[in-house]
């Protein structure tokens, strides 16, 4: 049965909307991941290809960097990073614990660990979403307020039962002004004496350095 102009033109409309849908999902992001040889190529992009949602994956060791395309949806750019730190690479945002990499001795050319984490390695605007929207990371047994400060101290109040929590916190161009500071269950006051008035992020992470909450605060 032939089709009528108008009836194709909507058949058209619609298998074009479906598509800008799908292709809508995927994001691309470059971050810095170190390793020095081809065996580290094979093995950073194995563990990314294992994921699910993965669309591309490339490792380059001129750039000291991967290159990933994946679906939103099924996965995020902080599991893909912590993937590849379990494996012994030093990621942007995720340091790979030391047994880990110890277990490159022998495998392959052991790459030098330069990444400063002490400051924020982010740089990449297509990485800069993760810290403007806040909502995939509300863990709901740990609280902070008030998101609006105005005498320079604010509460992080933690019901989890997860140990070695630290608080950072980052301004707005990724600069890590707060580092590292452990938080205890119940309610912990933090003093944000000498910070600047503007927006800054509250990133609370366990003893894995995974993301489990991650905040907006203001400071006026």
């Amino acid at each position: 049965m032939k089709l009528s102009l108008y009836k194709l033109a909507i058949l058209i409309a619609f298998s074009l909307n479906v598509m800008i849908a799908q292709e809508s999902n995927y994001e691309s992001v470059k971050f810095i991941t170190l390793g020095n040889c081809y065996t580290c190529k094979l093995r950073i992009e194995g563990v990314i290809r294992e994921l699910n949602g993965i669309d591309r994956a490339l490792w380059s060791e001129a750039d000291d960097a991967s290159f990933v395309t994946y679906d939103k949806t099924k996965t995020n750019i902080h599991e893909i990073m912590q993937a590849i730190a379990n494996v012994g690479h030093d990621t942007e945002w995720y340091r790979s614990p030391d047994s880990a990499y110890e277990t490159l001795r022998g495998t392959c050319c052991e790459y030098t660990r330069t990444i400063d984490y002490s400051k924020a390695k982010i740089g990449y605007l297509s990485l800069m979403d993760m810290w403007v929207s806040v909502g995939d990371y509300e863990n709901h047994e740990i609280h902070l307020y008030p998101n609006l400060v105005y005498n320079n101290r604010f509460i992080v109040n933690s019901l989890s039962k997860l140990d070695n929590l630290n608080l950072n916190i980052y301004d707005l161009i990724g600069n890590k002004v707060l580092s590292d500071l452990s938080l205890n269950s119940g309610e912990n006051l933090i003093n944000l004496n000498g910070f600047q008035t503007g927006f800054y992020f509250a990133i609370i992470t366990d003893k894995s350095n995974r993301i489990i909450n991650k905040s907006r605060i203001i400071v006026q």
